[in-house]
């Protein structure tokens, strides 16, 4: 429930000091937790108000932030323009790699480093997600961020599906420790099992394309890593 009040508070806070300043436009940060289980690249227009299970509230959380944008652009006297953001999941440098809150990319490479032997993954690492490196999303942000639609949903991902397992063994080569085993906890908790952004809209309303491909992300943030906090 942390998730739930706290965050629509905050949203709910910003969009009222944004607009009382007289903000002409508005970012806002959502998620792709809006989007229900599908086994495509979902769009813009694919929400339906389904979550997965585990995403229940804080996939309501951003929807309801997200329907308190298009009220600020659409409902009310003198309209504050906003713009809805969906990113895929973002990793790069600066990401969080302690052990309580780090991501996957960020857990792995911190284990990686640390020459953890067997290599352990949570599940069987065979869940597909779409991950987008830290400069192209912000690239994207600042293509949109000039768009004069008075509100607007757009999608900022990779629109390319990885497994689990093909991150941990890019890693692992990266570090010149491919023949490290690795070990799949099963009895971990794990998510949705496929999660793919499609990207077109952004590709079509704007000039923006992806320029760091995975494995050179990823070596990018591993060399980060290692220069900063190993």
């Amino acid at each position: 429930m942390e998730h739930l009040s706290p965050n629509l508070v905050i949203n709910t806070n910003i969009l009222k000091a944004a607009y009382e300043s007289k903000v002409s436009k508005l970012i806002f940060i959502s998620s792709n937790t809006v989007y229900p289980v599908k086994n495509y690249a979902v769009k813009e227009e694919d929400t339906n108000f389904n979550f997965f299970e585990k995403y229940h509230i804080v996939g309501w959380m951003k929807l309801f932030s997200e329907k308190m944008c298009e009220m600020y652009s659409t409902k009310i006297k003198n309209p504050m323009k906003t713009i809805v953001i969906r990113p895929a999941n973002l990793y790069g440098p600066y990401d969080k790699f302690d052990k309580d809150k780090a991501k996957v990319i960020p857990s792995l490479i911190r284990k990686i480093v640390e020459k953890q032997n067997p290599l352990e993954i949570w599940g069987d690492g065979k869940d597909i997600k779409d991950f987008i490196y830290i400069d192209d999303f912000i690239n994207g942000l600042l293509k949109v961020s000039i768009l004069n639609k008075k509100f607007n949903i757009v999608n900022i991902s990779s629109s390319k599906k990885i497994s689990i397992n093909k991150i941990a063994k890019i890693l692992l080569k990266l570090n010149k420790m491919e023949k490290w085993k690795i070990l799949h906890l099963n009895d971990q908790p794990s998510m949705i099992p496929f999660r793919l952004i499609s990207n077109k809209k952004i590709k079509k309303i704007t000039d923006w394309k992806i320029n760091i491909e995975m494995t050179e992300g990823l070596k990018k943030t591993l060399r980060w890593y290692k220069n900063n906090i190993s």
